[in-house]
């Protein structure tokens, strides 16, 4: 095992899961793109990311089973998107983007607090976005660096500036986990396997027959 901290490879994996009843539809699309879906741990809430009539991403929340879904963080000037529930289930952070600046944000999932801090900016847009398992940690890419922010959930919430931890080298900064143990799972775009093919064309071919 790795020391925390450490990076672990590997290549992309597709599974099937078998589930012992019928799916069931609990978020209804209306045509539209739904994605990142965050569900809380105790299976009352299911926040995702919805485009809305002008074709902004925004988060939305949906109480489980059946209910109606509301808006949660609403794109206004900002897109809102890749929405990450702490481990306590107690905030939500996400990345809001315009006029190609990325930022990661900081909400509580208490509607009654509308506080929205602001943790880091200059990201990058196709990052994913982590709490660590302890919940004292947020996890983002900026310029190929994975960034850490130490921040604190007790009562109300804090942050410190970011810290650069490593740099990526060529990987995936859409895609990444973090374990319990601290190490970091992330993918590396796989080589081509086959050689690369090249079409020559021969110009007066026929001079180099034998005559």
């Amino acid at each position: 095992m790795a020391v925390a901290g450490s990076v672990s490879f590997v290549a992309p994996v597709f599974a099937c899961i078998i589930a012992s009843s019928p799916p069931e539809r609990i978020v209804a699309s209306e045509f539209t793109r739904i994605g990142a879906p965050a569900l809380t741990a105790s299976g009352d809430y299911v926040y995702f990311t919805k485009l809305n009539a002008d074709s902004r991403v925004q988060i939305r929340r949906q109480r489980l089973p059946n209910g109606q879904s509301e808006v949660f963080v609403p794109a206004t000037a900002q897109e809102a998107s890749r929405p990450q529930l702490s481990p306590d289930g107690r905030w939500i952070a996400f990345l809001t983007s315009e006029a190609g600046s990325t930022e990661v944000h900081v909400r509580s999932t208490d509607v009654e607090h509308s506080e929205d801090w602001r943790v880091a900016a200059c990201t990058s847009g196709r990052t994913a976005l982590r709490w660590s398992h302890a919940g004292d940690e947020l996890f983002y890419v900026a310029n190929g660096v994975m960034m850490a922010v130490r921040v604190t959930t007790a009562g109300s919430f804090s942050f410190q500036p970011p810290r650069p931890l490593f740099n990526l080298n060529g990987l995936l900064s859409a895609s990444f986990d973090v374990g319990a143990d601290g190490r970091f799972l992330m993918v590396r775009p796989r080589p081509a396997l086959r050689p690369r093919s090249e079409l020559v064309m021969l110009e007066r071919w026929t001079d180099l027959l034998r005559k």
